[in-house]
């Protein structure tokens, strides 16, 4: 690697990427009309419920919005990565990950801030939200893989094949 600092595109382009349009399925419409019991079951074979999906994802959305905030990466408690999610945690924890989507593409609409340059001249803040978005989209790829074998497929609105 150079010592070019990584920049990511115009702030529509990360605006839209972080949750309105891509190739895959808008959080919104992935995480539409399930139900907290659907959220939190495990299936064999599979080592996450969908609410632990998500709650890794707002973990990771929380460290990369201090990460741009700051400027530095804070310290990584791994235990906390894939925190346990019970059905009456559900509601809040999906709340609080649509919340954390919406901070990241207020951060995307200003074009200075998207340039700026953070983790010691390494990144831009746009860069961080594209890695970050690339993260939810794995993720959220599995959350429809889980809701198609879960018989809760496609949500209101509609899905992706």
């Amino acid at each position: 690697m150079t010592d070019e600092v990584i920049t990511a595109a115009s702030t529509k382009f990360v605006e839209g990427l972080i949750e309105e349009w891509s190739s895959f399925v808008p959080a919104t419409r992935a995480l539409d009309n399930l139900s907290p019991e659907q959220a939190v079951t495990k299936l064999e074979g599979w080592p996450h419920s969908i609410a632990e999906v998500v709650a890794h994802m707002l973990f990771w959305q929380r460290h990369d919005l201090q990460t741009i905030e700051t400027g530095s990466e804070p310290e990584v408690d791994q235990a906390e990565n894939w925190p346990a999610v019970t059905s009456d945690d559900w509601p809040r924890l999906k709340d609080a990950f649509l919340a954390a989507l919406e901070q990241a593409k207020e951060i995307a609409r200003d074009p200075e801030n998207l340039e700026r340059v953070i983790l010691g001249g390494k990144y831009s803040v746009g860069a961080r939200l594209v890695w970050f978005t690339g993260h939810n989209a794995y993720h959220l790829g599995q959350v429809v893989m889980l809701r198609r074998i879960l018989g809760a497929w496609p949500p209101p609105g509609g899905g992706m094949e």
